[in-house]
């Protein structure tokens, strides 16, 4: 085991050296070739991958995170994967005037893709990467472990895993939302932040305890390390809303969000 190979979107991606990811590496001395990007899909996540397996040498941990269903990924979003998350406003929310523009002009198509997208089949597709990355695990000794943000519906059982192949029986989405008191849809969860204060969407306790469970599986891949992916291993009900820096600093003070995260949107 030479290094860890992360793909995926905001749940993984690098955060100021707050994330998950790096406390992983930290804590089995072991350099990080992180790859996930925010607001990016499965799709562009798995893409990179091929890209770059070749380089992955047989023995070294690979991190798979599979984004929910239904993000984009047309031409443009091969170039600027962190716009494969879409809201209506999304082009008031980016400095880069590319990404801004291609929004702007791209509204009405995407809005038309969206409501003539086959959300089945995409679940299907998604199932589909979940099985390459199962058959990526068979063609090599090293660890790969397979996390999801969401449930996939359908047919959802790979069978005749390897057993190099790890996929937790917990959905990321949940251990995030189940943070927040009142479960706030996510646009009012950032309306004053502008976007979350949370690194990979979890608090700073449950950032660390899922960093500890991944550092624990894959330095020993037991039947009780891989059961110990629970949600009841993850605390419920931290945060509410936070609408000012005063907030923020009190939750900061608690331990809850760590004070290098850099939240643009607030006032004092």
């Amino acid at each position: 085991m030479q290094g860890i190979w992360v793909f995926g979107d905001s749940y993984a991606a690098p955060h100021q050296g707050l994330d998950w990811p790096l406390k992983v590496s930290r804590a089995l001395g072991l350099p990080l070739y992180n790859f996930a990007v925010s607001g990016s899909s499965t799709d562009y996540a798995i893409r990179k991958l091929f890209d770059e397996y070749k380089k992955i040498p047989v023995n070294d941990v690979v991190i798979f995170v599979a984004s929910t269903v239904g993000r984009l990924h047309f031409d443009f979003q091969n170039q600027y994967p962190a716009t494969s998350c879409w809201r209506d406003d999304a082009d008031a929310y980016s400095n880069d005037e590319k990404v801004s523009k291609y929004f702007k002009d791209s509204r009405d198509h995407i809005r038309w893709y969206y409501t003539n997208l086959d959300f089945k089949l995409a679940h299907i597709t998604h199932l589909g990467y979940k099985a390459v990355i199962k058959n990526f695990a068979e063609s090599r000794p090293g660890t790969v472990i397979f996390l999801e943000n969401t449930d996939i519906l359908g047919p959802q059982e790979i069978i005749n895993t390897p057993f190099n192949f790890i996929n937790p029986k917990i959905f990321l989405c949940p251990i995030s939302e189940n943070e927040i008191i009142g479960r706030p849809s996510y646009d009012k969860w950032v309306k004053y932040t502008q976007y979350d204060a949370r690194v990979n969407h979890l608090t700073e306790p449950n950032l660390e305890t899922l960093a500890r469970l991944i550092t624990n599986v894959i330095a020993d891949p037991s039947t009780a390390n891989r059961d110990a992916f629970q949600y009841s291993a993850f605390q419920k009900d931290i945060l509410d809303i936070i609408t000012n820096r005063n907030e923020l600093n009190a939750y900061i003070q608690k331990g809850y969000i760590n004070p290098a995260r850099h939240v643009p949107g607030l006032s004092g």
